[in-house]
């Protein structure tokens, strides 16, 4: 018989070892319930970092596709653009699309379309092609071109961002003749302003492939795809085409820093339980709650207030802020750096969105408010002017002064456009600095064309504001040889005061007598202003109209 193997007669070393036993067992199961959900939080805040990428990446998208469709605007809603494709001015292409020009603009492609729908002008940048590209650009007269768009296409083999406009007049009132057709290659040049701009490396691909590594992203009807490739994350975007079907995809990708963390953050965390289980069985029993489960109570707790919060709620400071430089506090640390890195970028795309809500309500030219900030600016005035004013039954006042530069068609012809877009500026520098009230406000209403709305002014302050305004322009003293008005730049002013009840005032009412004026005042010889009253006007019944 074998020999009999005596167990130990100590009860401390028997309740050691089935302690040991058990709270090893004990810690497995805990290792592995923390880590799955340290392992959700850590995706979700991953997912949360590339739908930041994501959208970080669809705003450069959309922004350059803005910019490129400001450049077609510019020319489709131009005269000089209209009289060529009539037929009336062959030396169009020439005056404009020099080589000096089409370097400074990044274009590949231009294709001007005449009233038949047939290419008139078409120019593309050879070496931005692998083959031949014309017979497929050709054929993008065949795109519907009655209203502005971009899309993507692949032409003469390289992926390309299409912009087309209706080619109008510069009072974008006529119908379409034609359409002005802009490109520019998605190459090795715009891909690094990409990622510039979205600090993440960024490459055009094909379509996504039909492998299971890649995962839909952002819901069941997101065209969106992710995928983790080793410690690398894919994001893949669409890109389509003018029908509507997906031509290409913009890819973006990054280090999967959190991955790395939570895997490290793993590793230290068994690697401390497991140490703690050598303890005595009572020290570990208070140790174990002390050291490990309430820290780790503490970052759980921490990572659902930010996550309820949705944004960073202070530190933990369990780490070296602490003192403690064990595996908890090193993990720890990598959380708070982890979270303060997702502030930023919170606080990153919190600013860009800031910003381009602000560039959505600028004209671009000028620095004015547009249209759009126009009416939003009008709207607010009503009300507050409404709320200021609880009688219901008095009549409010409110003003709007529709000034035009006189004949600015023949000063960008001698001067030149670029000293037409000064000449602009510097009338939109002394009409805002006219305006003295925080709730007065002027825009850039279209090409030479400027609006003031003055709210709560009276005809007599109209007049007033009017005439500083005329003088303004004439002290700027910008020289305009081909004016038969003066020798310098003036303008001509359409001036309009309706009254109106509570939120009820018609600005297009308004805007449409001051545009009325500004016909009359054009057509009594310009440098002057015309008063248009409202037969709702608050300071009486309309009369004829009054030319100051």
């Amino acid at each position: 018989m074998g020999k009999k193997v005596r167990s130990s007669t100590k009860l401390d070393a028997r309740i050691a070892r089935a302690l040991f036993l058990v709270l090893a067992g004990l810690n497995i199961a805990q290792l592995g319930l923390v880590g799955t959900g340290a392992g959700r939080k850590f995706s979700a805040a991953e997912d949360a970092l590339s739908g930041e990428d994501l959208g970080r990446a669809k705003a450069v998208l959309v922004s350059e596709a803005e910019s490129l469709l400001a450049v077609s605007r510019e020319f489709g809603a131009w005269d000089e653009t209209r009289q060529y494709t009539l037929g009336l001015d062959p030396s169009y292409p020439e005056r404009n699309f020099n080589d000096e020009w089409l370097k400074a603009a990044g274009l590949d492609i231009i294709v001007i379309i005449n009233p038949d729908m047939e290419p008139a002008y078409v120019w593309t940048r050879d070496a931005a092609f692998p083959v031949d590209p014309e017979p497929e650009v050709c054929k993008l007269g065949q795109v519907d071109l009655s209203q502005p768009r971009t899309f993507y296409e692949r032409v003469g083999g390289s992926l390309t961002m299409i912009a087309v406009w209706p080619v109008t007049n510069t009072a974008m009132d006529q119908q379409p003749a034609g359409a002005v057709i802009f490109g520019m290659v998605l190459g090795e040049r715009m891909l690094a302003s990409m990622a510039e701009k979205t600090g993440l490396p960024a490459r055009v691909a094909g379509s996504v492939p039909e492998d299971a590594l890649w995962r839909q992203f952002g819901g069941p009807d997101s065209k969106d795809y992710v995928w983790d490739r080793g410690e690398e994350r894919v994001l893949s975007l669409p890109m389509f085409g003018y029908d509507g079907s997906e031509t290409a995809r913009l890819e973006v990708y990054r280090e999967r820093t959190i991955h790395g963390l939570l895997r490290s953050y793993l590793r230290q965390l068994s690697l401390a339980l497991f140490v703690t289980v050598g303890i005595t069985a009572l020290v570990l029993l208070y140790r174990v709650r002390l050291i490990v489960v309430r820290p780790l109570e503490r970052v759980i707790s921490h990572l659902l207030a930010c996550e309820r919060e949705g944004r960073v709620v202070g530190t933990l400071d369990l780490g070296k802020a602490a003192g403690r430089n064990d595996e908890i506090g090193k993990a720890a640390d990598w959380i708070d750096a982890l979270l303060m890195t997702l502030e930023k970028r919170r606080a990153e795309l919190e600013g860009a969105n800031a910003e381009l809500k602000r560039l959505a309500s600028v004209d671009p030219l000028t620095g004015l408010a547009n249209r759009r900030s126009f009416e939003l600016h009008a709207r607010k005035e009503f009300r507050r002017l409404a709320r200021d004013r609880r009688d219901k039954s008095r009549r409010f006042c409110t003003s709007a002064l529709l000034c035009d530069i006189d004949h600015f068609k023949p000063y960008n012809d001698r001067y030149g456009h670029q000293a037409g877009d000064a000449c602009l500026r510097a009338v939109a520098y002394a009409l805002a600095g006219e305006i003295f009230r925080p709730a007065d406000v002027v825009c850039r209403y279209g090409g030479e064309e400027f609006i003031l709305l003055l709210p709560g002014t009276d005809e007599a302050g109209a007049r007033v504001v009017a005439d500083r305004l005329l003088e303004a322009v004439r002290a700027l003293g910008i020289p305009h040889e081909a004016s038969p008005v003066a020798s310098v730049v003036t303008i001509s002013i359409g001036a309009a005061t309706t009254g109106f009840e509570g939120e009820d005032a018609d600005l297009h009412g308004l805007i449409g007598l001051a545009d009325k004026a500004l016909y009359m005042a054009k057509a009594e010889g310009r440098n002057r202003m015309v008063f248009m009253k409202d037969p709702a006007e608050c300071n009486g019944d309309a009369d004829a109209p009054d030319l100051t």
